[in-house]
């Protein structure tokens, strides 16, 4: 409602539970298709594409099949025609398992900055995984400043993870 206010199109895209995790969250196959069904009357949200989260894991090839299942349902929804929505990316990854996820496919990949050396080495895995990197700030104004010097093409800042004494 807010984009149709100010009148602005804004760009979303879906998270997708694909892991089934209990921890992790995001809409089933089916209320995805609900949510883009309902929004071909939306003039004001565009559904630029999908994301997920998969399951922390130490080895990353164990999870290769929530990327490979998210892209797949990527391209299958890609195929039908939906005002509003065009399916372009594909959001998964984040910094112990991006490898595998552009591997798989992914557009965009998210990578966590909790202190300066991790938003240091962002320049690094910007140049070499050459897709727009998501640096997921905790909420302090020095790890966004370093991230986005050094490549991250957009900043997520996550108050969630905010301690009393930074409040």
């Amino acid at each position: 409602h807010r984009a149709s206010f100010a009148g602005l199109v804004q760009d979303v895209l879906i998270q997708v539970d694909v892991s089934g995790e209990e921890t992790k969250f995001g809409a089933t196959y089916d209320e995805m298709m609900s949510m883009i069904k309902a929004n071909e009357t939306n003039s004001h949200v565009q559904i630029r594409g999908l994301m997920t989260m998969a399951p922390f894991v130490e080895d990353a090839e164990q999870i290769r099949w929530v990327f490979k299942k998210l892209k797949d349902v990527q391209v299958d929804t890609r195929s039908k025609t939906f005002y509003n929505t065009n399916m372009e990316y594909t959001s998964m990854g984040m910094s112990n398992d991006f490898e595998v996820a552009v591997e798989e496919g992914a557009d965009i990949v998210r990578v966590s900055c909790p202190d300066e050396q991790s938003t240091k080495a962002l320049k690094e895995i910007t140049q070499n995984v050459k897709l727009p990197v998501i640096a997921d700030i905790h909420f302090h104004y020095k790890r966004a400043i370093e991230a986005a010097e050094n490549g991250a093409k957009c900043l997520r800042i996550n108050p969630g993870n905010i301690g009393e004494k930074q409040k």
